[in-house]
């Protein structure tokens, strides 16, 4: 099942189909196709950028 990872600008979600690409979809197509999170509960694209950043210092930190 597809998943949103991100709202950007303009209303538009980043989703992941599974394959190693991201795809953006506007908000209307995201909740119609019933993804999920819901949109409101998604991060920011600036907020999903530094959780990603801090994950990949933290793994980078472990032995």
């Amino acid at each position: 099942m597809p998943v949103g990872l991100f709202r950007s600008e303009g209303g538009w979600v980043h989703v992941d189909y599974g394959t190693g690409t991201t795809i953006p979809v506007p908000r209307l197509k995201y909740e119609a196709n019933g993804y999920k999170p819901d949109f409101d509960k998604l991060p920011s694209e600036a907020e999903y950028l530094a959780a990603a950043e801090n994950k990949r210092e933290n793994d980078a930190k472990r032995p």
